[in-house]
């Protein structure tokens, strides 16, 4: 069985649009959350990931398991087992079959990294980024985000995920950056090739036709 492709990044850097256009390149996601108010243009996120095997994992350490405040350690490190085989069987489930290439994203895989790259040594990360004050504005209209309630509060929790981005680039083989602030503004090459490199099928029709400017 094929390791994922893991989206990951700070709330609200869109990671959620990233993986739809992975979805639009032949990406299995399984049985994931459409359309919120939060994000009308359709979540993605693998709630029966996120509620069985993710969030426990950080609540069992007294981390929030929303992935806001308190966050783990830098280099935090508990093992988990279990997490392969939890992860598979769920997709599995959900109708993942061998050699189909699959994915999952949320915001907080970032925060235990290593218990992840334990379980799926293969892994494919991408990172999504955008400008801080962008994310900081989006964080502050966004009801679920609610660990902070001023700029510098969400500049903080922005700058602890910054650290753990570059733990991960220095000790991960296939990790990408990907500058979701060029999608927007349809300079693709960067998606492009993530996408090629993943093994996925890139169709610049069908992504042009995904991006929403604003957002």
């Amino acid at each position: 069985m094929l390791d994922p492709i893991i989206v990951t990044g700070t709330a609200r850097s869109r990671t959620s649009m990233t993986m739809q256009m992975l979805e639009l390149s032949g990406l299995f996601l399984g049985d994931v959350i459409q359309a919120t108010k939060a994000n009308p243009q359709r979540q993605l996120e693998n709630h029966h990931i996120i509620k069985q095997v993710q969030k426990p994992h950080l609540k069992k350490y007294g981390f929030d398991p929303k992935g806001q405040h308190p966050l783990p350690p830098i280099k935090w490190y508990e093992p988990d087992p279990n997490r392969r085989d939890a992860v598979l069987n769920i997709m599995k489930n959900q109708g993942l079959k061998p050699g189909m290439k699959w994915g999952f994203k949320d915001t907080k895989p970032c925060l235990d990294w290593r218990a992840w790259h334990k379980a799926f040594p293969n892994a494919c990360w991408i990172i999504t980024e955008r400008k801080d004050d962008d994310v900081i504005q989006s964080c502050m209209r966004t009801s679920f985000m609610s660990k902070y309630n001023n700029e510098i509060g969400w500049q903080k929790y922005i700058d602890a995920h910054k650290l753990r981005f570059e733990d991960m680039f220095f000790h991960l083989e296939r990790v990408y950056k990907l500058n979701t602030d060029d999608v927007v503004n349809f300079k693709f090459d960067a998606l492009e090739s993530i996408i090629k490199d993943a093994g996925l099928n890139w169709d610049y029709d069908k992504i042009k036709a995904q991006v929403k400017p604003i957002h």
